[in-house]
């Protein structure tokens, strides 16, 4: 996922002014080469090693002609300390992205020789990214903490109607607690249990039915009685949004119309609701307790 695009810059010291302008990059080597005949080396910063500022530095040194490797120096450097640096002679350019850019320009110290979008026109920045193993092991994990009324317009846009997407909202915010309750007490049956249905001879079918739904029925209840208070809220937000219809709805229609003596009692209600829907579960989970 690309968080954000372009945003970089390469800022030149002021010994290259008059000799290389912005965008210009044919007289870069011969002033990189005259610096090093008058000082003994020139130093070039970028944050991290590897980083997309490396990248681009790099990249920018070899179009210029210049060998990164061989030619200069290329330290890595903290952002804040790149236009300090810079003023004290340490360095002779760096790659970095805002405001130290501008900062340099401001303080006098520097000029903005070329921005990254002139290399790459809006190149990705920052992105956050998954290795297959990671996203495998944890995709529902990453999906769970979504916002409900985040997924909201998104069933908006599916369904092009508000109840609809109200219902999707509910849905797939409650569902996690299920899921994820249920696909761990499937996979802790004891061993103990798995070796009687090897002994017995149960088919994949039995096993299932015998072993595995008993076992896993108290964990699958635990989640029904977090998705139920989940949903329970969801629906509320769901309906203010909506509009239309519901407890929702009325207690956002009651406060719209300034209305406080409706607002009260509505919101004792779906306290008491969601009570006895939390109470219903924990009766059903504390009777099917192994």
């Amino acid at each position: 996922m690309v968080l954000n695009f372009n945003e970089q810059g390469i800022t030149l010291a002021n010994k290259f002014k008059g000799k290389v302008g912005f965008r210009d990059i044919k007289n870069v080597k011969q002033a990189v080469q005259e610096i090093i005949a008058k000082e003994g080396e020139c130093t070039f910063a970028m944050t991290f090693p590897g980083g997309t500022h490396d990248i681009w530095l790099r990249y920018w040194l070899g179009a210029c002609g210049i060998n990164p490797n061989k030619d200069v120096r290329v330290i890595p450097n903290p952002p804040p300390q790149m236009v300090a640096n810079m003023k004290v002679g340490r360095m002779d350019g760096f790659c970095v992205g805002e405001p130290w850019n501008a900062v340099a320009v401001r303080e006098g110290v520097g000029f903005t020789h070329v921005a990254t979008q002139d290399v790459w026109k809006h190149h990705p920045e920052k992105v956050l990214a998954f290795n297959n193993e990671f996203f495998e092991k944890n995709k529902i994990q990453i999906l769970r903490p979504v916002s409900p009324l985040a997924w909201f317009p998104i069933g908006l846009a599916v369904f092009q109607a508000s109840d609809k997407a109200a219902v999707f909202s509910i849905a797939i915010t409650s569902l996690w607690a299920t899921l994820l309750n249920t696909a761990h007490g499937a996979s802790s049956v004891p061993e103990d249990y798995k070796n009687v249905a090897k002994v017995f001879g149960f088919s994949a079918l039995r096993y299932l039915r015998y072993v595995v739904v008993p076992y896993t029925l108290p964990f699958m209840l635990t989640g029904l009685k977090i998705s139920i208070g989940i949903a329970w809220m969801v629906i509320v937000a769901s309906e203010m949004l909506a509009g239309g219809t519901g407890i929702g709805f009325y207690i956002w229609d009651s406060w719209n119309a300034l209305n406080l003596n409706n607002v009260i009692p509505a919101i004792l209600l779906i306290g008491v609701v969601g009570f006895i829907l939390d109470y219903f579960f924990g009766y059903l989970q504390r009777r099917v307790q192994i």
